[in-house]
């Protein structure tokens, strides 16, 4: 039960969403068994990712002091329940293995720009909640202390998510994927705004301007 709490379990079937969306055809057109097994793999990448996310988001908005007991009632170690070591180490762990799961993705489909986007997947996942820095020194704020950071969860659960998904199935690409994407990518705005949203007044003391932060100054 902890452990469900620590990654927001409550916030998965998003990924489940873009997950489902972009393998979708296997369960509708004649697919090879590799087909299927690659859309296992993708789907459980997504998931994987996804509490990358979660606690490392727990983890470093804690260590920052952003989140407190009172600000944040999802953020475990703020709330006391788990320690920050336990957050940490169950970041770590789901990072390092959504880099070996999807090295083998990419070997399986012969899908080598696969790096390229796991890459830069994976520094979105870090930066979005940690600093910017560079040998130690730092030089931005993370990504999602600037208006961008709802617009690029969306994208990554999104379109961008659900394409990458289906051409490493399929091996191709289609403008109904595309739009197929914008409806998890929709559901990630939003869920984003709305905490955002709640969470005004105490991004504005350490100067987090999202994008729910920067409409309600106009």
């Amino acid at each position: 039960m902890i452990f469900l709490k620590a990654i927001r379990a409550v916030s998965l079937p998003l990924s489940f969403i873009t997950g489902l969306f972009g393998g979708v055809q296997v369960f509708f057109v004649q697919s090879s068994f590799m087909q299927k097994y690659l859309f296992i793999l993708c789907f459980l990448l997504c998931i994987s990712l996804h509490i990358a996310v979660n606690t490392g988001n727990d983890y470093y908005d804690s260590k920052s002091g952003l989140d407190t007991s009172n600000s944040n009632p999802y953020n475990m170690i703020a709330q006391g329940v788990v320690s920050s070591k336990y957050m940490l180490n169950l970041y770590v762990v789901f990072f390092l293995f959504s880099i070996i799961l999807g090295l083998y993705i990419v070997f399986l489909s012969s899908f080598f720009y696969g790096l390229f986007f796991g890459a830069v997947f994976l520094l979105i996942i870090h930066f979005y909640s940690a600093n910017i820095s560079f040998f130690g020194k730092k030089m931005l704020k993370p990504i999602g202390y600037f208006p961008l950071g709802e617009i690029i969860s969306a994208l990554c659960f999104g379109p961008l998510g659900v394409c990458l998904i289906h051409f490493v199935i399929f091996k191709n690409f289609s403008y109904s994927t595309v739009a197929l994407g914008f409806i998890p990518g929709f559901l990630a705005f939003l869920m984003m705004y709305l905490n955002n949203k709640r969470d005004l007044k105490t991004d504005k003391k350490v100067g987090k301007i999202t994008l729910a932060a920067y409409l309600n100054k106009k």
